[in-house]
């Protein structure tokens, strides 16, 4: 449809610049509680794929693949190309390690599937900004440091 058409043209004029200005342009896919389009990683792919701009990557988040994956494993490995960078939320928004995601898993799909870039976490600010920075910079650390040391996520 027309709606369609405009948007995949806006975001090619986005990632025609990005490329020329030598930076990544960032898709993150959005559960379909908050959007109607690009609601999975595969969703994304598509997109990407239909572009064909290497500017235009994704940006993973753990927290709406828990909602759009039935296998979050296997949906980060089948774009793990394209992954420009990612976000670790856990199931209920809040700092990894306060749900029920397995980030050891995560970490181990992403690290054997050669994804050396950034993951950071966008977060609910619960209990308090400071509360919720120091789960998630503790859980990460934590994370790895057993990866580093073990040489493996359990």
């Amino acid at each position: 449809d027309s709606t369609r058409k405009a948007a995949v043209a806006a975001v090619t004029a986005c990632a025609e610049y990005a490329d020329k200005k030598g930076v990544k342009l960032l898709l993150e896919p959005v559960n379909r509680y908050e959007t109607n389009w690009i609601n999975s990683v595969n969703d994304g792919l598509q997109l990407i794929e239909e572009i064909g701009n290497p500017a235009l990557q994704l940006l993973p988040d753990t927290y709406h693949m828990n909602i759009e994956s039935r296998d979050m494993l296997a949906s980060l490995s089948a774009v793990s190309k394209h992954i420009g960078y990612m976000h670790f939320s856990d199931s209920n928004r809040l700092a990894p390690g306060q749900g029920h995601i397995h980030f050891p898993a995560v970490l181990k799909t992403l690290i054997e599937d050669g994804y050396e870039g950034t993951i950071t976490s966008e977060i609910l600010p619960l209990p308090s900004d400071l509360e919720a920075m120091q789960q998630a910079a503790g859980y990460l650390r934590a994370l790895l440091n057993d990866w580093n040391v073990v040489g493996r996520a359990a």
